[in-house]
């Protein structure tokens, strides 16, 4: 119901409603995993994930809420090498 509310607010006052993080509607649904309210609190769960990894962090850095993470071991064909030459 509140992402309804949102999302028509939005379209009334002409902008769009984007992930936080990325900035962007495309795709994947937004959900609000912490206490942020309004827009703020929007996030794609791929984005909250990756946010998570690259940040080493747990928690919210607005509302610092605690964030349940279990990280677990990717595949080496998952693994992204920066100095990699072909």
């Amino acid at each position: 119901m509140l992402i309804f509310k949102l999302f028509w607010l939005s379209i009334r006052i002409g902008s769009a409603i984007l992930c936080r993080i990325c900035y962007t509607a495309d795709g994947e649904a937004l959900i609000q995993p912490c206490n942020c309210s309004g827009t703020m609190g929007l996030m794609h769960r791929t984005c909250l994930e990756k946010w998570l990894s690259q940040s080493n962090s747990n928690q919210c850095e607005i509302c610092n809420f605690q964030f349940t993470v279990r990280k677990q071991p990717r595949s080496l064909s998952q693994v992204n090498f920066r100095n990699s030459t072909k």
